[in-house]
Protein backbone atom coordinates (compact mmCIF):
# COMPACT_ATOMS: atom_id res chain seq x y z
CA UNK A 1 0.00 0.00 0.00
CA UNK A 2 1.58 3.71 -0.90
CA UNK A 3 0.39 7.03 0.51
CA UNK A 4 -0.57 9.34 -2.31
CA UNK A 5 -2.11 12.87 -2.41
CA UNK A 6 -5.00 11.33 -4.12
CA UNK A 7 -5.27 8.58 -1.34
CA UNK A 8 -4.31 5.00 -0.85
CA UNK A 9 -2.73 3.14 -3.89
CA UNK A 10 -3.61 -0.95 -3.42
CA UNK A 11 -0.77 -2.58 -5.75
CA UNK A 12 -2.26 -6.33 -6.96
CA UNK A 13 -0.71 -9.02 -8.40
CA UNK A 14 -2.77 -11.63 -10.25
CA UNK A 15 -1.65 -14.54 -11.45
CA UNK A 16 1.29 -16.97 -12.27
CA UNK A 17 4.15 -16.40 -9.41
CA UNK A 18 4.43 -14.26 -6.54
CA UNK A 19 2.27 -11.08 -5.94
CA UNK A 20 4.12 -9.49 -3.33
CA UNK A 21 7.40 -9.55 -5.82
CA UNK A 22 4.93 -7.56 -8.49
CA UNK A 23 3.80 -5.15 -5.34
CA UNK A 24 7.73 -4.83 -4.81
CA UNK A 25 8.40 -3.90 -7.98
CA UNK A 26 5.62 -1.24 -8.77
CA UNK A 27 6.43 0.30 -5.52
CA UNK A 28 9.98 1.05 -6.30
CA UNK A 29 9.24 2.25 -9.63
CA UNK A 30 6.52 4.80 -8.32
CA UNK A 31 9.21 5.85 -5.76
CA UNK A 32 12.17 6.00 -8.07
CA UNK A 33 10.20 7.34 -10.99
CA UNK A 34 8.17 10.03 -8.72
CA UNK A 35 4.90 8.60 -10.72
CA UNK A 36 1.85 9.79 -9.15
CA UNK A 37 -0.29 7.33 -11.39
CA UNK A 38 -1.17 3.69 -11.97
CA UNK A 39 -2.52 3.29 -15.25
CA UNK A 40 -4.05 -0.01 -16.34
CA UNK A 41 -4.68 -0.66 -19.76
CA UNK A 42 -7.74 -2.27 -19.84
CA UNK A 43 -10.49 -1.19 -22.12
CA UNK A 44 -12.78 0.49 -18.70
CA UNK A 45 -10.43 1.12 -16.52
CA UNK A 46 -8.10 3.36 -18.92
CA UNK A 47 -11.33 4.90 -20.49
CA UNK A 48 -12.79 5.56 -16.97
CA UNK A 49 -9.18 6.62 -15.85
CA UNK A 50 -8.58 9.26 -18.22
CA UNK A 51 -12.03 11.12 -17.67
CA UNK A 52 -11.06 11.26 -14.11
CA UNK A 53 -7.51 12.16 -14.66
CA UNK A 54 -8.40 14.77 -17.57
CA UNK A 55 -11.01 16.51 -15.99
CA UNK A 56 -9.02 17.15 -12.94
CA UNK A 57 -5.67 17.94 -14.33
CA UNK A 58 -5.47 18.42 -17.76
CA UNK A 59 -2.69 17.79 -19.97
CA UNK A 60 -0.42 15.33 -18.85
CA UNK A 61 3.51 16.10 -20.44
CA UNK A 62 6.15 16.06 -17.94
CA UNK A 63 3.90 13.78 -15.13
CA UNK A 64 5.79 10.54 -15.27
CA UNK A 65 3.16 7.21 -16.13
CA UNK A 66 3.51 3.72 -15.41
CA UNK A 67 2.04 1.46 -17.91
CA UNK A 68 0.77 -1.70 -16.36
CA UNK A 69 0.98 -4.77 -19.00
CA UNK A 70 1.52 -8.29 -19.36
CA UNK A 71 4.94 -10.21 -20.35
CA UNK A 72 3.83 -10.01 -24.48
CA UNK A 73 3.63 -6.74 -24.62
CA UNK A 74 5.46 -4.26 -26.84
CA UNK A 75 6.81 -1.14 -25.91
CA UNK A 76 4.72 0.58 -28.86
CA UNK A 77 2.40 2.42 -25.96
CA UNK A 78 5.38 3.51 -23.78
CA UNK A 79 7.56 5.10 -27.35
CA UNK A 80 4.15 7.03 -28.56
CA UNK A 81 3.63 8.50 -24.80
CA UNK A 82 7.35 9.46 -25.19
CA UNK A 83 6.74 10.97 -28.76
CA UNK A 84 3.80 13.06 -26.63
CA UNK A 85 6.20 14.13 -23.93
CA UNK A 86 5.11 11.77 -21.11
CA UNK A 87 7.32 9.89 -19.39
CA UNK A 88 6.14 5.98 -19.13
CA UNK A 89 7.87 2.68 -17.63
CA UNK A 90 6.83 -0.35 -18.06
CA UNK A 91 5.55 -2.76 -15.01
CA UNK A 92 4.76 -6.02 -16.23
CA UNK A 93 2.46 -7.76 -13.64
CA UNK A 94 1.29 -10.95 -15.64
CA UNK A 95 2.41 -13.47 -18.15
CA UNK A 96 0.22 -15.05 -20.45
CA UNK A 97 -0.30 -19.01 -20.41
CA UNK A 98 -2.05 -20.49 -23.12
CA UNK A 99 -4.68 -23.11 -21.68
CA UNK A 100 -4.69 -27.10 -22.76
CA UNK A 101 -8.11 -28.31 -24.26
CA UNK A 102 -9.60 -30.53 -22.08
CA UNK A 103 -9.60 -34.20 -23.72
CA UNK A 104 -12.46 -34.84 -26.45
CA UNK A 105 -12.33 -31.02 -27.24
CA UNK A 106 -10.91 -30.60 -30.18
CA UNK A 107 -12.81 -33.42 -31.69
CA UNK A 108 -16.09 -31.43 -30.63
CA UNK A 109 -14.78 -27.88 -32.56
CA UNK A 110 -14.49 -30.27 -35.59
CA UNK A 111 -17.69 -31.85 -35.12
CA UNK A 112 -19.63 -28.31 -34.54
CA UNK A 113 -17.28 -26.09 -36.39
CA UNK A 114 -17.62 -22.66 -35.44
CA UNK A 115 -19.12 -19.37 -38.12
CA UNK A 116 -17.05 -16.63 -36.60
CA UNK A 117 -13.28 -17.52 -34.88
CA UNK A 118 -12.67 -14.15 -32.58
CA UNK A 119 -9.43 -13.00 -31.68
CA UNK A 120 -9.45 -10.26 -29.03
CA UNK A 121 -5.16 -10.71 -28.42
CA UNK A 122 -2.57 -11.77 -30.17
CA UNK A 123 -1.95 -14.35 -27.77
CA UNK A 124 -4.88 -15.85 -28.68
CA UNK A 125 -3.39 -16.35 -31.80
CA UNK A 126 -0.59 -17.96 -30.24
CA UNK A 127 -3.02 -20.02 -28.20
CA UNK A 128 -4.82 -21.66 -30.89
CA UNK A 129 -1.75 -22.59 -32.75
CA UNK A 130 -0.85 -24.05 -29.41
CA UNK A 131 -3.47 -26.62 -29.51
CA UNK A 132 -4.34 -26.99 -33.10
CA UNK A 133 -1.76 -27.83 -35.61
CA UNK A 134 -0.98 -25.37 -39.10
CA UNK A 135 -3.33 -27.66 -41.15
CA UNK A 136 -6.25 -27.86 -38.45
CA UNK A 137 -6.43 -24.31 -37.88
CA UNK A 138 -6.47 -23.78 -41.81
CA UNK A 139 -9.69 -26.03 -41.66
CA UNK A 140 -11.25 -24.47 -38.73
CA UNK A 141 -10.95 -21.08 -40.29
CA UNK A 142 -11.67 -21.89 -43.86
CA UNK A 143 -15.43 -21.59 -43.75
CA UNK A 144 -15.16 -18.77 -40.33
CA UNK A 145 -15.42 -15.36 -40.44
CA UNK A 146 -11.89 -14.82 -38.62
CA UNK A 147 -12.38 -11.42 -36.54
CA UNK A 148 -9.66 -9.38 -35.42
CA UNK A 149 -9.71 -6.92 -32.93
CA UNK A 150 -7.08 -4.71 -34.19
CA UNK A 151 -4.11 -4.21 -36.16
CA UNK A 152 -1.48 -5.76 -33.93
CA UNK A 153 -3.85 -8.94 -33.73
CA UNK A 154 -4.65 -8.68 -37.69
CA UNK A 155 -0.16 -8.85 -37.68
CA UNK A 156 -0.55 -11.79 -35.25
CA UNK A 157 -2.63 -13.86 -37.95
CA UNK A 158 -0.63 -12.74 -41.13
CA UNK A 159 2.08 -14.34 -39.36
CA UNK A 160 0.68 -17.65 -39.01
CA UNK A 161 -0.77 -17.38 -42.20
CA UNK A 162 -4.35 -16.65 -41.36
CA UNK A 163 -6.16 -13.43 -43.22
CA UNK A 164 -8.26 -11.52 -41.10
CA UNK A 165 -11.90 -11.10 -42.89
CA UNK A 166 -12.33 -8.24 -40.14
CA UNK A 167 -10.30 -5.74 -38.02
CA UNK A 168 -12.51 -3.23 -36.09
CA UNK A 169 -11.43 0.27 -35.58
CA UNK A 170 -11.85 1.25 -32.18
CA UNK A 171 -10.57 -1.66 -30.37
CA UNK A 172 -12.77 -3.12 -27.50
CA UNK A 173 -14.64 -6.18 -27.32
CA UNK A 174 -18.51 -4.75 -27.50
CA UNK A 175 -17.44 -3.35 -31.00
CA UNK A 176 -15.63 -6.54 -31.90
CA UNK A 177 -18.92 -7.57 -31.46
CA UNK A 178 -21.19 -5.50 -33.25
CA UNK A 179 -19.12 -5.96 -36.16
CA UNK A 180 -19.98 -9.71 -36.15
CA UNK A 181 -23.55 -9.10 -35.75
CA UNK A 182 -22.97 -6.82 -38.70
CA UNK A 183 -21.12 -9.07 -40.87
CA UNK A 184 -23.93 -11.86 -40.11
CA UNK A 185 -26.73 -9.86 -40.75
CA UNK A 186 -25.56 -8.46 -43.63
CA UNK A 187 -24.95 -12.12 -44.91
CA UNK A 188 -28.22 -13.50 -44.11
CA UNK A 189 -29.53 -10.61 -46.31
Amino acid sequence: MLRRAAGVVYLIGAGPGDPDLITVKGKRLLEAGGAGWLVFTSENGVRRFFERFLARCGDLRGVPVIRVRGALADAALEERLREAGIEASPLTVYRTCHATWPEGFKAKLFDHPPHAVVFASGSAVAGLFSNLTVPEVRKLASKALIASIGPMTTRALRKKGLKASLEVSERTAPALVKAIVRHRALLQG
